[in-house]
């Protein structure tokens, strides 16, 4: 039944194959380097979708990294399996890829490529330059060679082609990879039913008025400015295809200001039965307000919470995020925001 599965099964066969010495599986490893897919100085092999999770999710690097676990242990000099590696490296998002699961199976297949290789921890240093221009240098420690987190350095591109070059200084092997930041702001109303996604944010202020000998609070529209102490409300509307799936929304802090957990300490003036949702899930981290949405059978949710201006300042508000956590290269953005904190009059 080895022609019906794909190149992820393969894979994960021919681990088995080899670990109980199994002569079949000396031509399973041919295969599977002959299906290899390359183009330029990278090859992957190419699986469409996760049957594992029932999703859009598509495991590439899954599978591009059982095989490469698998085949290095035959030949760790095989010109393919370096090219597999550096497609794995360049299809990371600041150092990770595009799930939690996605990054536990590649870390798998990179551990296999430097065991195979004999590769050591060594002290090293790496020079980056980005179109002729010194962006930065690390130096690294044996210790750094299992360090959780990646080296960023950035550096602001040109229109057009841009060129990065890295210097390696002494032994030791560097893992690198170049990555654009852009932003796509197209508004939830366009996107509605497509197998796309937009995401809007609205900022609203909060004032006190008294009706019928209570307080309440009532939205009126943001313009940009505010002082230390007022309160304001978040609301992000998603829009896309009801058949998303495990959606995460992240909306970053603007300095200056801090989220309110509590909402019934803020009872709107009209406060509809869905004032505030949050979503299958809601965390309230430092820098960033996160939602999360398991499903998206209406196909438009609009999501809100509070934050409390707490100093003053010229700010900006980088713009939200909406992606589907199993299913790489697609997100959308909202538009970013200016804010500005008056100094409190003495």
């Amino acid at each position: 039944m080895r022609g019906r599965m794909s190149a992820y099964g393969r894979a994960l066969l021919l681990l088995l194959l080899d670990q109980t010495k199994d002569a079949r599986g000396n031509e399973l490893a041919a295969a599977l380097i002959g299906e290899a897919q390359t183009r330029g100085d990278v090859s992957w092999w190419a699986v469409a979708n996760d049957p594992l999770i029932f999703d859009y999710a598509e495991t590439s690097i899954e599978a591009t990294a059982f095989a490469v676990q698998a085949l290095v242990k035959r030949d760790p000099t095989n010109p393919v399996i370096e090219r597999a590696v550096r497609w794995m490296m360049l299809n990371r998002t600041a150092g990770y890829w595009s799930s939690t699961k996605q990054t536990a199976m590649a870390i798998y297949g990179l551990l296999g490529y430097m065991q195979a290789r004999g590769e050591t921890a060594q002290p090293f240093s790496v020079d980056v330059f980005v179109n002729g221009q010194a962006a930065g240098r690390h130096s690294f420690t044996a210790a750094q060679l299992t360090a959780s987190d990646p080296i960023v350095i950035s550096a602001p591109a040109n229109a057009g082609t841009n060129q990065v070059r890295l210097v390696k200084r002494d032994g030791g092997t560097v893992y690198w990879s170049a990555a654009a930041v852009y932003y796509d702001t197209a508004t939830a109303d366009a996107r509605q039913g497509s197998m796309q996604l937009a995401i809007t944010r609205k900022y609203a202020l909060l004032t006190p008025v008294k009706v019928k000998d209570r307080i309440v609070y009532r939205e009126s529209a943001f313009t940009g400015t505010a002082k230390p102490g007022d309160v304001l409300t978040v609301r992000l509307t998603a829009a896309g295809s009801p058949e998303w799936r495990y959606l995460a929304l992240e909306d970053p802090l603007p300095a200056g200001v801090e989220a309110i957990q509590d909402t019934a300490a803020y009872p709107l003036e009209r406060e509809a039965p869905d004032s505030w949702w949050y979503g299958s899930r809601v965390e309230y981290r430092d820098n960033r307000t996160v939602f999360f949405q398991e499903t998206f059978d209406r196909g438009r949710y609009e999501f809100a919470y509070l934050v409390k201006v707490i100093a003053p300042g010229q700010f900006r508000a980088v713009p939200a995020q909406i992606s589907p956590m199993y299913v790489p290269g697609i997100h959308a953005s909202s538009e970013p925001q200016a804010f500005t904190i008056a100094v409190p009059q003495q």
